[in-house]
C-alpha cells in the first residue's frame, strides 16, 4: 500500500475516534468525517467503500471493548446456587464497571439503542450479544432456570440505560448517577436482586429435588462460558 494512502486512511480512521469522543457516535457521518480530517470525501469510499467499511476498519484498529476473563464453569462444580449466583452478580457488576468508565463503548451501544439497522451492524453490540448469551445460558444450566434470559435481558437493559444515564451526568430517583457513590448505590441494588434470585432458585430447588439432577448434567456438559 502507497504511504500516503496508509497516511490518509490513518487520518480518516483518527477522525472517527475523535468525533465519537467528542461529539457520539450518532453524529458520524461521511461528509462529518472528512472535514474532520481534511479529506476529500470521495477517497472514503475509494478505500473503504463507504462509511460502514471505515467504521469497521476504526473498531479493528480500537477495539472499544474491555474484556473480562471468561468464567470458567469447572469452578463451579459442586457450588452452591448462592455461589452461583453471587459470582453471577460480580461479574455482571464488574462488566457494567468497566462500561461506564469507557466513552467509546458506551457510544457504539447507544448508537445500535437509538438507530439499530439491519442493514448496518454494530459490531461492539453484535460482539457483546453472542458473549453475553454464551454466558447466561451456561449459568442458567447450572440452577436450572428456565427464566435466564428473560431476567438477564431486564438485568443488563435496565443497566445499560443507566450507565448511558451515568455518562450524561444524570439524577434519577435523587441518585446522582454520575458520581461513584451514586453509582454504588445501583450496585447495591443489584446485589439484592441477585440474592432473591437465589432464594427463588433454593425454593425450587426444594420443592422439586430432581432439578439437582437436572443441573449437576448441564453442568458436566457445559463447555467454557
Amino acid at each position: 500500500m502507497p504511504r500516503g494512502r496508509e497516511h490518509t486512511e490513518q487520518r480518516l480512521i483518527d477522525a472517527v475516534g475523535q468525533i465519537i469522543a467528542e461529539e457520539g457516535f450518532e453524529q458520524l457521518g461521511i461528509n462529518r468525517i472528512a472535514a474532520k480530517a481534511g479529506i476529500n470525501k470521495i477517497l472514503i469510499y475509494r478505500y473503504f467503500g463507504g462509511l460502514e467499511g471505515l467504521l469497521d476498519a476504526h473498531y479493528k484498529q480500537n477495539p472499544p471493548v474491555v474484556q473480562l476473563p471468561r468464567l470458567n464453569p469447572d469452578q463451579f462444580k459442586g457450588a452452591s446456587i448462592d455461589e452461583i449466583m453471587q459470582a453471577s452478580c460480580e461479574y455482571m457488576l464488574m462488566d457494567f464497571r468497566l462500561l461506564r468508565q469507557n466513552v467509546q463503548s458506551l457510544e457504539y451501544l447507544r448508537s445500535d439503542l437509538l438507530a439499530h439497522s439491519e442493514k448496518h451492524s454494530n459490531p461492539l453490540a453484535d460482539q457483546i450479544e453472542q458473549e453475553t448469551h454464551a454466558i447466561v445460558e451456561s449459568m442458567s444450566g447450572m440452577v436450572s432456570s428456565e427464566y435466564g434470559r428473560s431476567v438477564s435481558a431486564v438485568m443488563i437493559s435496565a443497566l445499560r440505560l443507566l450507565a448511558f444515564m451515568s455518562q450524561d451526568k444524570r439524577t434519577l430517583m435523587g441518585i446522582d448517577l454520575g458520581t461513584d457513590e451514586g453509582w454504588a448505590q445501583i450496585e447495591q441494588a443489584v446485589r439484592r436482586i441477585f440474592h432473591g434470585l437465589a432464594l427463588a432458585a433454593n425454593e425450587s430447588y426444594a420443592k422439586n429435588p430432581d432439578l439437582l439432577i437436572t443441573s449437576a448434567t448441564r453442568q458436566t456438559s457445559s463447555k467454557v462460558l
